[in-house]
């Protein structure tokens, strides 16, 4: 018992002195002061902090207080997101889909953007949809995206899809302009593509999707 109380304490204090040091972190982080920022950081990112991680990351990527270094900020990035973070999630899927840091794939960029978007971040979820429209050509200007939706010959299985991400896009209140956008599309895709029964498809994955990852409330 003695034990456990000893090895409690020892985790309380850890625990409480590595949230200490990422809020300080965070701060210069916040401030460019890059020295200090990698000073209280690293500990914490080599300790499994996915934030920490993250932060690190975004320092390497764009060569922040050190040498710009692709691979290592897909690493760090990747080691993130494998704790949790679903800004990483965002990244590593981005990266793997241009090649960035790691070798280019497809598969894996959509994994992990699925893998974000069912944590229901609000840019993974649209970024799904358009991929259900685009695939990996996904880069298109959303005068485009609407005009494509009215005229161009969409697969019933994509556009149904495509549906259901937008319509849990616009769901997520995180980011507004997204939100809109996303609501834009879906109701676009109901009134251009979807019939009756497809709608209903469409909804029910959507009801689905809600019941497996829940929209957490404020």
């Amino acid at each position: 018992m003695r034990l456990f109380i000893t090895s409690f304490l020892t985790f309380l204090i850890i625990s409480t002195s590595s949230f200490a040091g990422f809020a300080e972190g965070k701060k210069a982080y916040e401030k460019k002061d890059w020295m200090n920022a990698i000073k209280e950081l690293r500990p914490l990112a080599e300790y499994g902090n996915a934030d920490a991680n993250m932060l690190i990351a975004n320092m390497y990527s764009d060569g922040l207080g050190v040498l710009q270094n692709s691979q290592t900020a897909f690493n760090l990035y990747k080691r993130s997101a494998e704790l949790g973070n679903v800004d990483a999630m965002l990244s590593v899927g981005t990266l793997y889909l241009n090649g960035v840091g790691t070798y280019t794939s497809y598969a894996d960029g959509v994994s992990w953007y699925k893998k974000c978007a069912n944590k229901r971040h609000y840019m993974c979820t649209f970024l799904m949809g358009m991929m259900e429209l685009y695939g990996d050509n996904n880069s298109k200007a959303i005068l485009k995206v609407e005009k494509d939706i009215k005229t161009e010959q969409i697969k019933t299985e994509q556009i149904i899809k495509a549906y259901k991400w937008f319509r849990i896009s616009a769901d997520n209140s995180a980011n507004t302009r997204i939100a809109h956008t996303s609501g834009k599309l879906a109701d676009l895709i109901k009134s251009e593509k979807l019939t009756p029964e497809e709608l209903e498809k469409a909804e029910n994955l959507v009801t689905e999707f809600n019941e497996l990852y829940p929209l957490k409330q404020k």
